[in-house]
């Protein structure tokens, strides 16, 4: 019987090109670390865009575990929370810059990010009156 070894880094970076359309840089970046792949594939199983995904754990989630010393094996933030937050922003129940202050919440918090939004008031809804 064959033994299933683990997908290397290289595969899994052409792997995420091809699935999900990343750039080349992303998908290393993605692929990089078997924790951090696996985090991003069950963000992007939550119908998050994969590009959305792998830019939020890239410049928000990334920076964040690193300055608070945080794995993602052991953050609180996990990919269930990181994709209902970016859920709410892609249909845009809030904005960015709202998005970005739940996502600093989540981290000292078990609330999900709708409870977050909810007790932070209107001040954290979208300005456009049309949405």
């Amino acid at each position: 019987m064959k033994l299933r070894l683990p997908e290397m880094p290289g595969k899994k970076a052409e792997r995420f090109i091809r699935e999900y359309g990343l750039a080349h840089d992303e998908a290393a970046l993605m692929s990089s670390e078997r924790e951090l792949s696996e985090y991003f594939e069950e963000v992007v199983k939550e119908d998050i865009p994969p590009r959305t995904a792998t830019h939020w754990i890239a410049t928000q989630m990334i920076p964040l575990l690193i300055e608070r010393n945080e794995t993602l094996k052991h953050t609180s933030v996990t990919s269930r929370r990181l994709a209902a937050l970016l859920t709410m922003l892609g249909r845009d129940e809030i904005n960015t810059n709202s998005a970005k202050k739940v996502f600093l919440k989540l981290f000292d918090s078990e609330d999900t990010p709708e409870a977050i939004v909810e007790q932070s008031g209107p001040r954290h809804l979208p300005s456009n009156p049309y949405h």
